[in-house]
């Protein structure tokens, strides 16, 4: 089988719908398939494999918001074999002609949508018009809509009328490498994962900050480690010291897997308060943590949440209430046998149900039914 990805980023850049894109073409290349993934030039290092992924680059124009606009994908989409065309959502562009030239070229489409496409100012109002266009437009002619949380096709207004040609396949997550070690867990230590800017605010570091002052008033040892990208004067580090803990917050910047790995292992607590479900399609670094055996706190909104409540696998807590991220936090701080107990579940969690081996099959299983459809012509 011969599978087109269409993201809006590739390896080597690094983020969650990279690192996913990344996590599924390698494994559907292990089962052997052929893989070639168009992404943009981004900046990124000339690689052109990794993992037996054959990797297009297509050279970037200009950047509207997020979006790189590369006049040449059409032509490349147009030249390249496939049996089954893959686009990635929410970026437009990428995706619109990931849609639209596998529609030409009668091959099967899937679209595999991450979360809606939001914003404020003239963001917002691109997002508004796109979505009320373009949006609708490669919705309708994708063949299968993949939603990577099962609360996103009941809960997103775009997505709602094309449930009858949804499926879920969620991410999977690489648990031969996020894995527990050997590292001891340091003491009053909460780890959290995500990009410093302001358009990232939706993981929750807010709340987080304002829970770990509380927080701080009975657990004075308490620190807060932050891994994400972002510059050294960013809103969160402001908020830190303007809640007076900033002594207390150590802002790691961008950290390697190896170097997260490492974190999931020894830190004391891992915490995600993610604010919206819109933005967080699933929350894949709670998944690392968790498969690391992490004791984990997530909001109700990740997109797991429904298996997280089945195997008691995290504490769960409202978006936005700091107060009970608080409580959440000095109830496991001062509880060894319940954080062992999420972190046993957490790991069977991730065991279970989402190693790659699993979400890979899944994938496969439907390419090759829209490629017997496709056969027949009763797509």
């Amino acid at each position: 089988m011969r599978i087109l990805h269409v993201p809006p980023g590739f390896y080597p850049r690094i983020g969650g719908q990279e690192n996913y894109v990344l996590g599924w073409a390698r494994w559907q290349v292990s089962l052997g398939n052929k893989v070639i993934v168009i992404a943009p030039e981004d900046g990124a290092p000339e690689i052109r494999e990794i993992n037996g992924i054959e990797i297009r680059r297509v050279k970037t124009l200009l950047r509207f918001a997020t979006a790189n606009i590369t006049p040449s994908l059409p032509l490349r989409l147009l030249s390249e074999p496939a049996d089954v065309f893959n686009a990635h959502y929410p970026m437009p562009w990428n995706a619109d002609w990931g849609v639209l030239i596998g529609r030409i070229r009668r091959k099967p489409v899937v679209l595999t949508y991450c979360n809606d496409l939001g914003g404020r100012g003239l963001k917002g109002l691109f997002g508004m018009l796109y979505n009320r266009t373009l949006l609708r437009l490669i919705l309708r002619l994708s063949h299968r809509v993949v939603a990577i949380s099962p609360h996103y096709p009941r809960l997103s207004v775009h997505l709602r009328r094309h449930q009858h040609k949804t499926v879920v396949i969620p991410p999977g997550v690489d648990t031969n490498y996020f894995r527990p070690t050997d590292l001891t867990r340091e003491a009053h230590t909460v780890f959290f994962v995500g990009a410093l800017q302001e358009h990232h605010r939706y993981k929750g570091l807010e709340s987080l900050l304002r829970a770990v002052k509380i927080v701080r008033e009975q657990v004075p040892e308490l620190r807060l480690v932050v891994a994400g990208k972002g510059e050294e004067d960013n809103p969160f580090s402001r908020l830190a010291t303007e809640l007076g803990i900033k002594q207390h917050v150590c802002f790691l910047g961008f950290v390697s897997n190896e170097e997260l790995r490492s974190w999931y292992n020894r830190c004391t607590v891992f915490a995600m308060p993610s604010l919206s479900w819109r933005q967080e399609g699933f929350g894949m670094v709670a998944l690392e943590a968790m498969a690391c055996g992490a004791p984990t706190i997530v909001s109700e909104v990740v997109g797991p949440i429904e298996d997280i409540r089945e195997y008691d696998a995290a504490e769960v807590v409202e978006p936005e209430n700091h107060q009970e991220i608080a409580v959440s936090l000095l109830d496991l701080l001062g509880n060894e046998e319940r954080r062992r107990e999420l972190g046993r579940n957490a790991l069977r969690l991730a065991q279970e149900r989402y190693t790659w081996q699993r979400v890979t099959a899944k994938t496969l299983s439907l390419y090759q039914e829209l490629i017997e459809c496709t056969s027949q012509d009763t797509l």
